[in-house]
């Protein structure tokens, strides 16, 4: 049976444990996704120094799954971008797991939230 394809959206900060916890639970985690090169670079770097981490890093999350196809992906990017990410992943057949909050925009009403978590459900 071949490993389950794991992705790592905004891989620095807790992202980094995310993509650690998939590695130890037995699955390849293939790619990860940021937001500059610069900034790419330096999470896989930080990946490279907790596991064996030869997936590539891409800044564009669409390419990224259109490219290494990912069974799962591990949204850690900043709240306000959840609700975008995970519907992109979702579209794109993979099982998310989303960091907490699953979605959140200061300033926007409490329907306007809602009816974002309606177009996430």
């Amino acid at each position: 049976m071949s490993k389950r394809k794991a992705a790592i959206l905004g891989a620095s900060g807790v992202g980094k444990h995310h993509a650690k916890w998939f590695h130890l639970a037995g699955c390849e985690v293939v790619a990860l996704a940021g937001t500059s090169e610069e900034t790419c670079a330096a999470a896989a770097d930080g990946l490279r120094e907790i596991f064996p981490f030869d997936g590539k890093a891409y800044i564009g999350i669409s390419e990224m799954l259109q490219q290494e196809t990912p069974d799962m992906v591990s949204i850690c990017t900043p709240p306000h971008l959840h609700a975008d990410h995970i519907i992109l992943c979702l579209e794109a057949g993979c099982q998310v797991l989303c960091e907490k909050p699953l979605h959140w925009l200061p300033g926007k009403s409490l329907k306007e939230h809602e009816a974002d978590l309606q177009r996430i459900a």
